[in-house]
């Protein structure tokens, strides 16, 4: 729907009905939502607007409105009265229109379509194109403030806590604001890279905020694990250079790897800020429910259950790195082993957040060309029918495609459409004096301007 055809009007609970569209004016930490935005889906979500007290709740009246009003195609129009023209003027005595009239309004009716149609098309082009540029805008600044946040944390700055929350603060404005899925940005990011440590912290925040939302934690938890999700990796940093990255599989017990999670801890115990609960997720986010875990091996109910969360988004993050296999992909390979060293609900989530693909989202496929999902498969949820506009420099009439008869056309990230204002994203908090990031040890590498694409996580802004 147009920006121009929405009209938000306060409602209160009572006043709600399945199929309303409603936009929640409260911070993400402070409702239930996955976002912001969205249409009313059930009984039990209005519910929860009652239950939770959310007062500033508004309702799009525009689409009714629309609705009401008669819409008369043009070649449904009613016949002319007697002695009156198609064109409205009166013909003498009654006669019929002349031929060449009927005909040079049949010609100008076919001209007004064709222009409306241009009209609509380059509508379509536009929005596609401020598409890509929204997402790609959107990454640089994501891409630019986890560096700077990372380079604090590993050099020990005392305002890195203050950094961090603003940092996480910015995220869930992202997440919260958006229409659609967020893409993981880490996978596309060079191996061995400090870049690419950074975005593990920036990815691993809409997940495990997505997940913590959806199992109903509180407030107060959903900031510790959000928080604790956005440093997980800091001790990453303090591995030997040119040391491999953990791959699937390999056997860490012993190598330094194993310690990293230790390393994290101590790293924001030097910064000084950062909550107990914090500390204890990052140190235990890689054990594991039947003690194979690291660095400790602890078991069960020993482990802090937020930790776990963070540690079956670090497994996919694992086999997701070089973008060497899709998330969906690498996801479906460890489902069940996911289960039982981490949790069925926790799998579950996890599997719900990287998985789901609305209606209406506009993606970029593997060939470069720009999309937008028309219809869902729910046996082939990341395979659905899309309208396929070709590559966003050269737009054409959309296409149909099915890509669960495509394979070798496939989802590789999501763009994000919102009109919202650019203000709405911008966070940032007054960190004093010293706002800058010390330098880090190791120069970070520069962005490069056009970067490969990755596959969408949600909430996506996956």
């Amino acid at each position: 729907m147009s920006a121009e055809k929405e009209a938000w009007e306060p409602a209160e609970a009572c006043d709600l009905k399945v199929g309303d569209r409603i936009r929640i004016d409260h911070r993400w930490f402070d409702h239930p939502f996955d976002r912001r935005m969205f249409r009313i889906s059930s009984e039990k979500e209005i519910a929860i607007i009652r239950d939770k007290e959310l007062t500033r709740v508004h309702v799009d009246r525009g689409a009714a409105a629309d609705a009401v009003l008669p819409q008369v195609p043009p070649d449904t129009a009613p016949p002319a009265a007697n002695g009156v023209a198609a064109d409205g003027s009166a013909t003498p005595d009654g006669a019929a229109a002349p031929e060449g009239a009927a005909t040079e309004d049949a010609g100008a009716a076919v001209l007004v379509d064709a222009e409306a149609e241009a009209a609509r098309e380059a509508q379509r082009r536009a929005e596609q194109r401020e598409a890509l540029e929204a997402a790609r805008t959107r990454d640089r600044h994501t891409r630019e403030r986890a560096q700077q946040t990372l380079g604090m944390l590993s050099a020990g700055h005392q305002d890195s806590a203050m950094a961090v929350a603003g940092f996480v603060d910015y995220l869930v404005a992202i997440l919260n604001n958006s229409t659609t899925p967020l893409a993981p940005m880490s996978p596309a990011a060079p191996r061995h890279s400090t870049v690419r440590l950074a975005l593990l912290g920036s990815d691993a925040v809409w997940l495990a905020g997505l997940i913590g939302k959806r199992m109903g934690l509180s407030k107060t938890e959903l900031r510790a694990l959000t928080h604790a999700a956005s440093v997980h990796a800091v001790g990453l940093t303090r591995m030997p250079p040119n040391m491999p990255e953990e791959e699937p599989g390999v056997q860490l017990r012993g190598t330094p790897l194993a310690n990293y999670p230790t390393y994290s801890a101590m790293l924001l115990e030097q910064c000084g800020g950062f909550d107990g609960e914090v500390k204890r997720i990052v140190s235990e986010h890689r054990e594991k429910l039947d003690g194979s875990g690291l660095p400790r091996g602890l078991k069960g109910d020993r482990i802090h259950p937020h930790a776990l969360i963070l540690g079956a988004i670090r497994e996919l993050q694992i086999r997701c790195a070089g973008n060497a296999i899709a998330p969906a992909v690498a996801l479906a390979g460890i489902y069940k082993t996911l289960r039982e060293t981490h949790g069925t609900v926790i799998a579950n989530h996890l599997a719900s957040a990287v998985l789901l693909i609305p209606v209406g989202t506009y993606v970029q496929l593997s060939d470069g060309t720009v999309a937008r999902v028309a219809r869902i498969h729910e046996t082939a949820r990341l395979s659905p029918v899309v309208e396929c506009f070709g590559h966003n420099s050269e737009l054409c009439t959309p296409q149909m495609i099915d890509l669960s008869q495509r394979p070798s056309l496939f989802i590789v990230r999501a763009l994000d459409t919102s009109k919202l204002p650019p203000r709405m994203f911008d966070t940032v908090r007054n960190m004093g004096a010293d706002t800058h990031a010390p330098s880090p040890a190791q120069e970070l590498p520069p962005v490069a301007p056009s970067e490969p694409m990755v596959p969408p996580a949600q909430a996506s802004g996956a």
